[in-house]
């Protein structure tokens, strides 16, 4: 099974902006499990602003307060 190594924004999976990665470790025994994109202020700003959007969009008219 192949597991997403991406970023999800906005319901899609998304490489960083910057295109840097990170390796995850195994703690055990110190081997890589995957390279993950490092996530930098402008993901975060894309992320945020998609949680705004849902959550003052669509979701805040179909679900009552």
């Amino acid at each position: 099974m192949e597991v997403p190594t991406a970023l999800f924004i906005n319901g899609k999976w998304v490489n960083s902006q910057g295109g840097e990665v990170f390796e995850s470790l195994n703690p055990a025994t110190e081997e890589v499990l995957a390279k993950v994109p490092r996530a930098n202020s402008q993901d975060i700003d894309l992320a945020v602003q998609a949680a705004g959007n849902a959550f003052y969009g669509e979701w805040s008219e179909v679900t009552p307060a």
